[in-house]
């Protein structure tokens, strides 16, 4: 069973920051997304639903099911339901790769945003697909502390064109802007990136680039999804400690489980003859047990460990 992509990413990849995530969870806003993206979201999630009851049969007769799943998304969902029983990391990124690559994605990297104290800088790499060398150029060069992407990832939680969208000014910051020009010269001219946290609530990030990148309009969510599932495998298979999770209660449980099927916090409430209010309490209560950051990663690690069962 997969996770659905409405409302489920409406505290995750489409919220712009965590200061204004934090400023939603005081004043009770649930409405972050721009209609577009809302829209999106819930033609995915039509489709996902009926691609789930029927089995994948064409829905050409379901006018409510939305335009048929095209062989990306069908693709990136196979891929969500078969990573978690990749034996390595390499398998990981075969996977990857095997989704992306006719669609201009050539690189992939899942890392932690930055090494711990005692940690080598390599350490913080949990699975690559770079251009041979880079790795060595980029911590020869300390670019770590240059990298504008990276430092974008500290205050997003939204995935973003990489060196497109995260801010810089070349004449103010020479050692970033020739970071960029050196990237480009190992041929990623173009990519996206994917902030994620760990169980552990440590900071992390999937990339995927290359030369010239064609992602299907609207499957951003896909590749959103692909990052979430991708970067918790690649953690796990590095032997990461397992974060004791606690016991969810049945209305937690009942919560995340319609979030999952693309339920919006005033559907759940509605649902369940409760508060907007209360719901986000469930939800907050449900990541701090989970080890979970978002809402999102709340209901990955949820279906994951099947908790949940949408």
């Amino acid at each position: 069973m997969y996770p659905q992509w409405d409302n489920l990413l409406e505290e995750g990849a489409l919220t712009p920051t965590l200061s204004r995530k934090r400023e939603r969870e005081q004043s009770g806003d649930d409405d972050l997304m721009a209609p577009r993206l809302r829209a999106d979201c819930q033609q995915h999630t039509a489709v996902l639903q009926f691609h789930i009851r029927k089995g994948g049969t064409s829905p050409s007769s379901q006018p409510d099911a939305g335009p048929w799943m095209d062989e990306f998304r069908r693709r990136a969902f196979e891929f969500v339901e078969k990573v978690q029983k990749l034996p390595d990391a390499a398998s990981v990124l075969d996977a990857m790769g095997g989704v992306l690559g006719q669609h201009g994605f050539d690189y992939f990297c899942c890392s932690y945003l930055a090494p711990t104290a005692t940690e080598r800088p390599r350490a913080a790499v949990l699975a690559e697909r770079l251009p041979a060398g880079f790795l060595d150029m980029y911590s020869e060069e300390q670019f770590l502390y240059a990298d504008p992407a990276l430092r974008y990832c500290n205050v997003t939680v939204q995935p973003f064109r990489w060196f497109k969208e995260a801010p810089y000014d070349p004449k103010r910051e020479p050692r970033t802007a020739e970071l960029v020009r050196r990237v480009r010269d190992f041929g990623m001219v173009d990519g996206f990136m994917i902030p994620v946290a760990s169980p552990a609530r440590r900071l992390g990030q999937v990339f995927f680039g290359g030369a010239a990148i064609k992602l299907p309009d609207g499957q951003l969510p896909a590749l959103h999804l692909m990052a979430l599932y991708g970067f918790d495998r690649s953690v796990r298979l590095g032997g990461a400690p397992q974060v004791p999770q606690l016991a969810l209660s049945i209305r937690e449980r009942e919560v995340l489980t319609l979030a999952a099927i693309g339920r919006s916090t005033e559907q759940i409430a509605d649902r369940l003859h409760i508060t907007a209010r209360t719901v986000k309490a469930h939800i907050r209560s449900s990541c701090d047990k989970l080890g979970a950051v978002t809402r999102t990663q709340a209901v990955m690690i949820a279906v994951r460990d099947r908790i949940i069962s949408p």
